[in-house]
């Protein structure tokens, strides 16, 4: 009865030896070789975590940036939000300005040009929608309903 404990133990302790060897990389990490003498050179993107959802990915040779963006992100949640498809996800270029003005002239154009989409996106909305009986050119006449109070 011991014995077989003991056998048990035995393969226990030999499955936890074969796991963590397992997962100890095979190269030595940038850090390791830097301790150990050798030179490592960085490599030209660096990514950078920013916040919960998203990283930044630099070009240490041109100085670029690029945000990490996902299509199915908007300001109601996050990505993935209750099951669903899973989200995609795609390096968008980040935009550097050099004095708030310019900052502002392009959030200005950011605003018009999602205006402009919203616009074209609603803009047959309610043609094949039928009219109220009240209504005249698509509005309500407002003053009918004045007298019939």
């Amino acid at each position: 009865m011991k014995a077989k404990y003991f056998g048990m133990g035995v393969i226990a302790a030999l499955l936890v030896a074969v796991g963590w060897g397992v997962a100890q990389p095979l190269a030595p990490t940038p850090a390791a070789a830097v301790q150990g003498g050798e030179k490592v050179k960085a490599g030209r993107y660096q990514v950078v975590g920013a916040g919960l959802v998203t990283a930044v990915m630099i070009d240490t040779e041109t100085g670029k940036t690029w945000a990490l963006a996902s299509a199915n992100m908007d300001f109601r949640g996050g990505p993935g939000m209750f099951g669903g498809e899973p989200p995609e996800f795609a390096w968008a270029p980040v935009n550097k300005f050099e004095d708030m003005d310019s900052y502002r002239r392009w959030a200005r154009q950011q605003v018009e040009n999602r205006m402009k989409m919203e616009r074209e996106r609603f803009k047959d909305r309610d043609k094949d929608r039928p009219a109220f009986k009240d209504e005249k050119d698509g509005f309500k006449d407002k003053d009918k309903d004045k007298k019939d109070r």
